[in-house]
């Protein structure tokens, strides 16, 4: 009796991961998201037995009176995920931006406007996601991000929200290599030695 050996938990973390990523690239129409939800004790309101003092709030719900600070608008700061900057969420990053996965075969954008060279596909071909959602693609492209790297035959997916770069079509396709340390990655032409790519 032969047995299968099951995959080891270090080997599984990235792949999961890369589904997430993927996942969400498709949009909200095939997870449901969750929300966190605080309650923080007013200082001011009325205490459980009915007091007749009014509480110190204004109509719209921010507090004004003394204590924390954390209700008042302007206090938070969202901070992108991806960049480590202020302002925005990874969510909301530019749309021109590629994200490496580990998880697709084929490069992928839902906007045709990204490539150089734009083809209207015909095939019956589609992307398929881990949950066995379908989703069709409209064109194909290239796209010369700079003279020493070109990406081949780059597939529109008009559900996708974010732009996404195969490393296995990287690594398979040309001769070039993936490095990751921890804060960045750079993709290098193993012939000449050079970096043709980087990126956090």
């Amino acid at each position: 009796m032969s047995l299968t050996l099951l995959p080891a938990f270090k080997d599984l973390v990235p792949i999961v991961e890369s589904f997430e990523i993927f996942q969400k690239s498709l949009g909200s129409s095939f997870f449901v998201s969750s929300a966190a939800f605080t309650a923080t004790k007013d200082p001011f309101s009325p205490s459980r037995g009915g007091s007749n003092s009014k509480s110190r709030h204004s109509h719209d719900g921010y507090n004004e009176g003394h204590g924390h600070e954390c209700g008042k608008r302007g206090s938070y700061t969202p901070r992108c995920q991806i960049y480590k900057t202020e302002g925005h969420t990874a969510d909301r990053c530019r749309k021109s931006d590629w994200f490496i996965d580990t998880g697709v075969s084929a490069h992928l954008t839902p906007d045709p406007s990204q490539l150089d060279k734009v083809e209207p596909y015909h095939g019956k071909d589609c992307v398929i996601v881990g949950n066995g959602a379908s989703s069709p693609n409209t064109h194909t492209g290239t796209l010369s991000p700079s003279s020493n790297f070109k990406l081949l035959d780059v597939l529109v997916v008009p559900r996708l929200t974010k732009n996404l770069l195969s490393i296995s079509k990287l690594t398979s396709g040309f001769p070039l290599s993936v490095t990751f340390s921890h804060d960045n990655f750079v993709v290098q032409n193993q012939v000449k030695g050079l970096a043709v790519a980087t990126g956090k």
